[in-house]
């Protein structure tokens, strides 16, 4: 076989070309500015415009059609298109496709165009009875000149609509003469193609509704009146709660069919009757086509206060899952629990939805002996006698999905499901076999921190970190490190009401791109340079906020959603506030001697004997930087360590923080070879008679010695 192939190439090669030669067309126009070509090569389209003195030559390459089209500009129409003195079509208003089998080497095409005759239209009517739109623009009252009213068409293809204002209705259109209007029409279009160039003359009488309204009708609402909505077929509105209570006037000849529907979303009525007569609903409306003079129509918005039983069997044991919700007439979620119970009812008129599991289930139903089409099924609840769905259901197997990787540890992990609600840990040695349900078949692949997924590769095809499964599936990932060993801090004012608010780092590159949720208070963000800038997105419940960058406040409030910070280096601090916080001054006095590291808002470190302008609300950490025990005071009262050692205080008025030495440490204390019994801060019991190296062995933390809180790094 390969060496057939060889041989059709030497072919190729061989034989002469028998493709056509190059092709040059002139062509020319009286009018440049009415027309442009295009020029179409497969899905491309490459404009042309004329020159000034309207003219162009348009060379084709060998083997290549003379795709052109020529296109009229709007206002303009061309009136003729000749190639080489023959006349190939004329009166163009939009455009003409030249054959290409018609051009040959040398020929001449030659476009006559022209202005496009304007069309007037001149509207005599009522203007408070009639209204005129056109061009997307309604034109009201004060557009009218003493019942006149003057358009010049500019668009061949836009028209011109004239209706009834509500109450009025049109009793006849006469375009140039003739009465084009239909009976019993609210609304009538003029086509500019039906209209001649020049001047149009368009007569339009009307009348008002009121005075053609001579029957009447009394309506009864057994319920809330404002649950009931009442429309007459020649109105725009809708008669709803009080005005309900009146004798509606009405005329049978333009007035009917009377719509009737709920007021109140996924409500539906007991029963509509019209002159005795029940009126059965159809998609939710129902529509009286008779009244006599003088009739009645009663609703009864209210069902009566009675249970209906409503039944749900499953043909095939363990397959209640097959149903994915059954809700009500708001679509509420009723419980599980309840509606798999023998004795399940819902009251009269509710509006219940089942909705059936497709996607993890062969399934079908029958809703009273009758199949249910499609994979869910709605009815109101009328039948006293109850209703039965029987569901018969087979489940089908997930997905498998194994995911391939170099070894352990993996250095990524799979969110699960169309929330990405489900962590799924790499636990093989390169391997892992994940099974993914058939309706929640989203798989987000998220690499460790200091990691970066590189490549994805779905059943051999190069794919993203994101991406839904339709079948077993194989995925490879592979991962690098990428160090984000920068720090900055986020803090989000807890008083504000946050919507959303989130920060997108290295957005302009998808592979290293990573979107952080941020929540009220601190948020601690690592980062790289590359990671810049900082794309913040914040929806709040304020319409300006205010930024305090690494303790600069931005000179204006922000009103913007969207901002971004380029100048982030390793301690940075953000800081979002709903209005300008209370400052104050903080002084550090750390005695001389005493090694500790302080910190502001988690990240930023002070040096010792430093005066800050911080804002009320601002963390202040110090830790001991050796194995000495330190004593810290803000202002008059002392601060004790957490679990971890750290002394932890929040700035909320001006004070001094004195750092000093405490008692000696745990492991000072017994360097002389005394023995010491160490607990924890819950008081459990961690070593009896601990000497100094089974100190140093112990996990840095606090621990109480000889009756001390002691920190051991």
């Amino acid at each position: 076989m390969r060496h057939f192939y060889l041989l059709l190439t030497l072919l190729a090669i061989l034989v002469p070309s028998s493709a056509k030669a190059d092709i040059t067309v002139h062509l020319e126009t009286n009018s440049p500015i009415a027309s442009f070509v295009v020029l179409i090569n497969g899905y491309n389209a490459e404009r042309h415009d004329w020159n000034s003195e309207g003219a162009m030559i348009l060379t084709f390459k060998e083997g290549e059609d003379p795709n052109i089209n020529l296109n009229v500009n709007s206002g303009y129409v061309i009136n003729s298109i000749s190639l080489d003195g023959e006349q190939i079509a004329n009166d163009i208003t939009s455009n003409y496709y030249v054959n290409p089998s018609a051009l040959y080497d040398g020929c001449t095409l030659i476009v006559q165009a022209s202005e496009r005759p304007k069309t007037n239209v001149t509207i005599y009517g009522d203007p408070s009875q009639i209204k005129v739109a056109y061009m997307y623009q309604t034109y009201d009252e004060s557009s009218w000149d003493a019942g006149t009213l003057s358009i010049t068409l500019q668009d061949p293809y836009s028209s011109v609509t004239i209706s009834a204002r509500d109450g009025f209705g049109l009793q006849g259109v006469n375009v140039n003469g003739n009465n084009e209007l239909q009976p019993g029409s609210r609304t009538f279009t003029l086509y500019p193609s039906t209209l001649k160039p020049g001047d149009n003359r368009v007569e339009v009488s009307s009348y008002s509704m009121a005075d053609e309204r001579s029957s009447h009708f009394t309506v009864i609402v057994n319920g809330d009146p404002a649950s009931v909505s009442l429309r007459l077929a020649g109105d725009s509105y809708d008669i709803t709660g009080d005005a309900l209570n009146a004798p509606i006037a009405f005329n049978p000849d333009f007035d009917l069919p009377i719509r009737i529907e709920p007021n109140i979303y996924g409500h539906t009525f007991y029963r509509v009757m019209a002159d005795g007569t029940e009126i059965i609903p159809s998609d939710g409306s129902y529509k009286i086509a008779e009244l006599a003079d003088n009739g009645v129509i009663t609703i009864d918005a209210d069902y009566p206060d009675k249970d209906i039983p409503v039944r749900l069997s499953f043909v095939n044991p363990d397959t209640e899952g097959a149903v994915l919700r059954v809700s009500d007439t708001q679509f509420n979620v009723i419980p599980r629990e309840q509606w798999l119970a023998p004795d399940f009812t819902v009251k009269m008129g509710t509006v219940v939805h089942v909705e059936l599991d497709a996607a993890n289930y062969t399934v079908s139903a029958d809703f009273n002996g009758r199949p249910v089409e499609g994979n869910s099924l709605s009815f109101t609840a009328t039948d006293e006698a109850g209703y039965n769905i029987e569901v018969t259901a087979e489940p089908m197997a997930p997905y498998e999905v194994t995911f391939y990787y170099e070894s352990l540890p993996a250095h990524f992990h799979v969110l699960r499901g169309n929330m990405n609600d489900d962590v799924v840990e790499m636990t093989g040695q390169d391997e892992t076999v994940v099974s993914v349900a058939r309706n929640l078949n989203r798989i987000r692949i998220v690499p460790d921190e200091g990691w970066l997924v590189t490549y994805v590769y779905v059943d051999g095809v190069e794919g993203t970190t994101d991406f839904q499964v339709s079948g077993n599936a194989t995925v490879e990932v592979y991962v690098e490190e990428y160090a984000r060993d920068l720090k900055a801090s986020v803090y989000l004012d807890p008083a504000m009401e946050w919507n959303y608010c989130g920060v997108t780092l290295c957005g302009d590159d998808e592979s290293k791109k990573q979107v952080i949720d941020l929540t009220a208070g601190y948020n601690l963000v690592s980062f790289n340079a590359d990671d810049m800038p900082f794309e913040f997105e914040v929806r709040c419940g304020v319409p300006e906020y205010y930024m305090y960058f690494d303790g600069e406040l931005c000179s204006d409030a922000i009103s913007s959603d969207m901002f971004s910070l380029i100048d982030l280096k390793d301690g940075s601090v953000v800081k979002l506030y709903a209005g300008l916080p209370a400052m104050c001054d903080v002084r550090l006095e750390v005695e001389d001697g005493v090694d500790a590291i302080v910190m502001h808002d988690i990240v930023a470190e002070v040096s010792a004997s430093e005066a800050l302008t911080l804002p009320a609300g601002t963390m202040i950490t110090v830790k001991p930087a050796t194995a000495t025990e330190i004593k810290v005071m803000a202002g008059e009262r002392e601060i004790l360590a957490d679990s971890e050692g750290a002394y932890n205080f929040i700035v909320e008025e001006s004070c001094t923080i004195v750092v000093s030495a405490g008692t000696v440490s745990g492991i000072s204390a017994i360097e002389g070879g005394d023995r010491a019994d160490v607990y924890s801060l819950q008081g459990v019991c961690v070593l009896k008679e601990a000497d100094t190296a089974a100190l140093r062995a112990l996990p840095r933390g606090c621990y109480i010695i000889s009756g001390r809180k002691v920190w051991l790094r």
